[in-house]
C-alpha cells in the first residue's frame, strides 16, 4: 500500500494543480510576474514541485500543466545554485543549462521567499555644531556621550514578500515624530519597494508611483526605483542577496505565534 505521507502529498499536489490549471480560486499559480507569466526577456521555467524530488532530481509540473518534467539538478546542487530545497507543491523556478537538455543551471524555491526578512541597522550620531564663540566643556561632552549611548539602539529594516508580487517595506515610517526630530541620532532611509518578481533567477524590486484619488489608490505604472538582486543563499531562516557590489544578509522575522 502507498505510504500515508506520500498519499497525502499526492492529494495535496493534485488540488494545487487543479487550481492552477483552472485559474479559479487560490494563489497557487502566482509565480514570477503576473501569475506565472514570464516577463519580457525572462527565460525562466516556472511550475510546481511534484512527487519524486530528491537532492539530484527535480520533478517539475510546468505552468502549462503538462506532465511533470524530470530535471537533473545534481550539478546545480554541487555548485550551490539550488536555493531552497523543493518540496511537493512548492512554487519553483528553473534556469536550464545552455549545454544539456533538461539540466538545471539554477533552481529557486519561490515559496521559501515568502515572509518577512529583516536585518539590524544602527543609527548615526547627528553632527551638532556649537554656537559661535562657545566651546563644549568636558561635562557637555560627557552628557552628550551618555545621551548617545541611550539612543544607539538597532532598528529592523527589511521587507515582507507576498504573493501577488507585493512588497511591504519594514523600517522607518514616512512621518517623523517630535521625539525623532529631537533625537541626537538618525537612521538611514530604508529602500522602499511596492512590487517584486523573478527574472532569469534574479529578484527585481520596484517602487511604483501611486496616486491617491479620493478613497482610491491609483497605480500610475511609473517606476520610481528598480533594484536587481542576485540570490546568494536561501535557507529556512537566512537569506543573502547581492545588490551590485553590496551583499545584504537577512534573517526571517518570526510571527507572533513563533516568538516564545
Amino acid at each position: 500500500m502507498m505510504d500515508k505521507t506520500l498519499l497525502y502529498a499526492v492529494l495535496f499536489l493534485s488540488s494545487l494543480l487543479l487550481t492552477a490549471c483552472s485559474g479559479k480560486g487560490g494563489n497557487a499559480n502566482v509565480v514570477g510576474k503576473n501569475k506565472m507569466e514570464n516577463a519580457k526577456g525572462d527565460s525562466t521555467i516556472y511550475g510546481l514541485a511534484s512527487v519524486g524530488c530528491s537532492d539530484s532530481v527535480l520533478m517539475l509540473l510546468p505552468k502549462t500543466c503538462d506532465n511533470p518534467q524530470h530535471i537533473d539538478i545534481l550539478d546545480a546542487m554541487r555548485r550551490r545554485r539550488v536555493f531552497g530545497l523543493p518540496k511537493v507543491g512548492d512554487e519553483i523556478c528553473v534556469l536550464l543549462s545552455k549545454d544539456e537538455e533538461w539540466k538545471a543551471d539554477l533552481v529557486l524555491n519561490i515559496s521559501e521567499l515568502y515572509g518577512s526578512w529583516v536585518y539590524n541597522v544602527m543609527p548615526v550620531p547627528k553632527i551638532i555644531e556649537p554656537e559661535d564663540g562657545e566651546k563644549l566643556t568636558k561635562e557637555d561632552i560627557a552628557r552628550r556621550d551618555s545621551m548617545l549611548r541611550t539612543y544607539m539602539i538597532p532598528r529592523e529594516y527589511g521587507f515582507t514578500l507576498s504573493r501577488q508580487n507585493s512588497v511591504t517595506t519594514i523600517g522607518r515610517s514616512h512621518r517623523r515624530g517630535v521625539l525623532e526630530a529631537e533625537s541626537p541620532v538618525e537612521y538611514p532611509k530604508p529602500k522602499r519597494y511596492s512590487e517584486w518578481h523573478v527574472w532569469n533567477g534574479k529578484l527585481i524590486f520596484t517602487q511604483i508611483d501611486m496616486n491617491i484619488k479620493g478613497d482610491s489608490i491609483v497605480n500610475t505604472n511609473k517606476v520610481l526605483r528598480s533594484d536587481t538582486a542576485e540570490v546568494v543563499l536561501l535557507l529556512k531562516d537566512s537569506l543573502q542577496l547581492r545588490f551590485g557590489d553590496e551583499l545584504q544578509c537577512f534573517s526571517r522575522r518570526k510571527t507572533e505565534g513563533e516568538k516564545q
